[in-house]
């Protein structure tokens, strides 16, 4: 049994959801009060980072010897990453604050937000020959792992 059928949860305004008048099912019922605190802008934005938002090659530069890549030969999806800002660019780091990453030239975080927490979403394999060839000549691998995190922010 998935955990998706031990676990359905059906929200309605109405006393009986049509979905259950004719299922022999036992219900709970709770009255929700809504959290006025929790305005609109009071919440967490989530953000899952695509490829054109990282620079791809930043580890394929990295010498044999830099830190990265034993840290990603370790990462897994679902560990937990940092987003820090060093002299304009935006880095990602693994938990014991290594540098994995690098977000693309051109990525801002959202406005009025701060990265509370970020985890591996995804790992993905990029080959030098999936770069252009006018930059071959500065990749120091053949292959290597970038890391697409998301992110979560929360306003400041």
């Amino acid at each position: 049994m998935t955990r998706a059928k031990r676990s359905l949860a059906i929200v309605s305004m109405q006393d009986q959801h049509p979905i259950l008048q004719d299922v022999a099912v036992t219900l709970l019922k709770r009255q929700i009060t809504p959290n006025e605190a929790a305005g609109a802008d009071g919440g967490l934005r989530y953000q899952t980072v695509e490829p054109h938002m990282v620079d791809l090659s930043w580890v394929g530069r990295q010498a044999a010897s830099h830190p990265a890549h034993q840290a990603l030969a370790e990462m897994q999806t679902g560990d937990r990453v940092e987003l820090v800002e060093i002299d304009g660019r935006w880095l990602v780091r693994n938990c014991a604050g290594v540098t994995i990453g690098r977000m693309a030239q051109s990525y801002r975080p959202p406005d009025g937000w701060d990265c509370i927490r970020g985890e591996a979403s995804a790992i993905i394999r990029w080959r030098k020959v999936d770069n252009a060839e006018e930059f071959h000549g500065t990749l120091r691998r053949e292959v290597w792992e970038v890391v697409l995190p998301e992110l979560v922010f929360a306003r400041h």
